[in-house]
């Protein structure tokens, strides 16, 4: 019984100061780490995102220009060295492709945007602020093919992002 008194005793009630702040410091620093993975956890899923969707565009780019390209005829195909020329080139930024139904669609980079012009010569920009370099070139392979090569760069906010990709069409 005297253990017990001593215990109920009013000099063993409570927390002391000391053990009170050294609670409050320990918890703190607990909180801080928290809360710093939080906010470190948090910015990474935001790159995250932004990353994906840079993915996500190229290859959408990448697939309209094959769309394009194979769905016209390779032979009325037409490169130029930029979308407001009309001069025909072997190289270029630009490349004009002419349907079987003779409608015709230009692809091209305009302010880091990818820009579609249709015949009736409105133009989409179809993904915007991410395209570094679009450039399109043509060459004859010796067994009468010829060789549409389409370079595709896009960058936002990581390191870039290119394609290469060839489209060859009997002559």
């Amino acid at each position: 019984m005297i253990w017990l008194n001593k215990i109920l005793s009013a000099d063993s009630c409570g927390f002391t100061l000391t053990e009170l702040s050294i609670t409050i410091v320990v918890s703190s620093i607990l909180i801080l780490f928290v809360a710093s993975l939080l906010i470190i956890s948090n910015e990474q899923m935001i790159k995250s995102r932004i990353e994906v969707q840079d993915i996500r565009d190229h290859t959408l780019i990448t697939q309209i220009c094959s769309r394009i390209i194979r769905e016209g005829s390779g032979i009325n195909s037409k490169i130029y060295t930029d979308s407001t020329k009309t001069t025909l080139s072997s190289s270029g930024s630009c490349l004009s492709v002419t349907a079987p139904d003779s409608t015709t669609t230009s692809l091209f980079t305009g302010n880091n945007d990818f820009v579609l012009v249709k015949t009736n010569g409105v133009k989409n920009r179809l993904v915007k602020s991410i395209v570094n370099n679009l450039s399109f070139s043509e060459f004859y392979n010796p067994d009468s093919l010829r060789t549409i090569r389409m370079v595709l760069t896009t960058n936002q906010n990581g390191s870039p992002l290119t394609t290469t990709q060839y489209y060859s069409f009997r002559n």
